[in-house]
């Protein structure tokens, strides 16, 4: 079984900077502090999509062992 991390769905919102909408990783530092995400196999999040289409939210997924990402 591969060894997971998941994030919550404020995680992306605030590593995009929010309402800015300028990429800031020092506003996420305390997410992920305490954890090596390069000893896990997976890292798990969730985008919320806004828009005049209401709400949409997709799953986006880090393989840290190839580099790649899935969204």
């Amino acid at each position: 079984m591969p060894v997971c991390f998941f994030l919550n769905s404020f995680f992306f919102e605030t590593l995009m900077g929010g309402t800015r909408r300028r990429y800031n990783i020092d506003d996420v530092r305390r997410w992920t502090a305490r954890r090596d995400l390069l000893a896990v196999d997976l890292i798990i999040t969730v985008v919320k999509h806004g828009g005049g289409h209401g709400s949409h939210w997709t799953p986006a997924v880090v393989h840290t062992a190839s580099g790649t990402a899935e969204h």
